[in-house]
């Protein structure tokens, strides 16, 4: 039996574990005790992996499925569908992100979530143009973070 609760930690298990060894490239701190880039982003991994552990074992105890597996595609409903696409969608940008400028990514990852969710194109150009320019003026300008 699989159990949704073992499912997601499990795989939120992996994102933290990932993600902890991601950030033991930045540095820790200073020899002066000062934290570095690298201390906010490992003790949120810790804690995740912390929580997925904590989630796996009520997983095992309580039994629950909240789900049912899919066998193919045609078996998938909608919301299923459009979750798997989000996601797929969400690794494309990442790792296309080294080749194209990220506004030029976040653009096209908001248009293509809008057209997944079935927004109309009116709305779905207002909403990223919005998010877009947000996103240029709180990072490039407020935060002078290079985009």
């Amino acid at each position: 039996m699989v159990y949704a609760d073992v499912v997601f930690g499990v795989i939120s298990f992996i994102v933290g574990a990932v993600f902890f060894g991601l950030s033991q490239s930045f540095r820790a701190g200073t020899s002066d005790g000062v934290p570095g880039a690298g201390f906010f982003p490992s003790i949120l991994c810790v804690m995740i992996m912390i929580a997925s552990v904590a989630l796996i074992v009520k997983g095992y105890r309580e039994k629950r499925h909240y789900f049912n597996m899919v066998k193919n595609l045609k078996e998938m409903t909608k919301s299923t569908k459009q979750l798997v696409i989000t996601v797929v969608a969400l690794i494309g940008f990442f790792l296309l992100w080294q080749y194209v400028h990220f506004l030029v990514g976040i653009t096209v990852f908001l248009i293509s979530l809008n057209k997944v969710y079935e927004h109309r194109l009116v709305t779905n150009l207002i909403y990223t143009g919005v998010c877009v320019v947000a996103i240029y003026l709180l990072f490039g300008e407020v935060f002078h973070v290079m985009l």
